[in-house]
């Protein structure tokens, strides 16, 4: 028997059908073969890329030349102390050194360890002051071993710093940290408490000489105006009287 036309259409179908259904399932199982399959050493290996500090949080580019430079001091230079800072003082300084309860003056750098300054005082040209006892440990450290005058490097360590947590985005975690630091002046308590006393009073006093000048002037702009208005009625009634 011949088949006709539409028999071979079906078997047509029918095989094309059979050849599809037999690609997906080898494809299938293929698939479970893969996902089943212990991975080798190769698959586990998955590549680290150590994070670069943006340029908007390392401050290299705009640091003034004239301001300390983070190859001024090599690694063999620093000393170990007892607390665990190392420094090496850079200038010496003289006088008392400040307590914990002190409010200190100090002009200062901060590199990260491959060289990222991620703070310093040379940008705005301003000193920074605060009290000893709320800054970081390592830092209330090397405060309380400085005297007035001082330069001195120190290289803290993260447990010293901002250990594991970082401080976000400028300091990483378990960040060891060096700074550069000047002690400019320092203040123990009952300095600090007349110096911010003494600062209230001129402010007050100041106030007190705008509030009296605004006053004064305010009084004077008043009488002139009311000289002003008495003038005009004056004239006003002049007119009248001509008419």
């Amino acid at each position: 028997m011949i088949p006709d036309r539409d028999m071979i259409k079906r078997v047509w179908h029918l095989v094309a059908g059979v050849s599809a259904g037999a690609l997906i399932l080898s494809m299938m199982l293929a698939s479970c073969r893969g996902g089943g399959a212990n991975p080798s050493d190769a698959d586990l290996k998955i590549p680290f890329v150590q994070p670069t500090m943006s340029s908007r949080i390392c401050r290299n580019d705009e640091y003034p030349s004239d301001a300390p430079q983070f190859n001024e001091v090599s690694e063999g230079d620093y000393r170990a102390s007892s607390g665990g800072v190392e420094h090496f003082v850079i200038a010496e300084g003289e006088g008392v050194s400040p307590g914990e309860d002190w409010r200190v003056t100090v002009r200062y750098t901060g590199w990260l360890e491959d060289g990222c300054i991620f703070g310093t005082t040379y940008l705005s040209g301003q000193d920074a002051s605060f009290f000893v006892a709320g800054v970081i440990p390592g830092w209330r450290e090397a405060m309380q071993e400085m005297k007035i005058g001082e330069r001195r490097r120190i290289k803290i360590a993260p447990e010293l710093a901002y250990g594991a947590a970082g401080s976000p985005p400028r300091i990483p975690p378990n960040a060891t940290l060096i700074f550069d630091i000047s002690l400019m002046s320092a203040l123990e308590p009952a300095d600090v408490w007349a110096t911010a006393t003494a600062a209230a009073g001129a402010a007050y006093a100041t106030a007190t000489a705008v509030s009296e000048e605004v006053a004064a002037t305010v009084t004077a702009i008043a009488q002139e105006s009311e000289a002003n208005a008495t003038a005009e009625t004056e004239m006003d009634d002049t007119e009248l009287l001509d008419e």
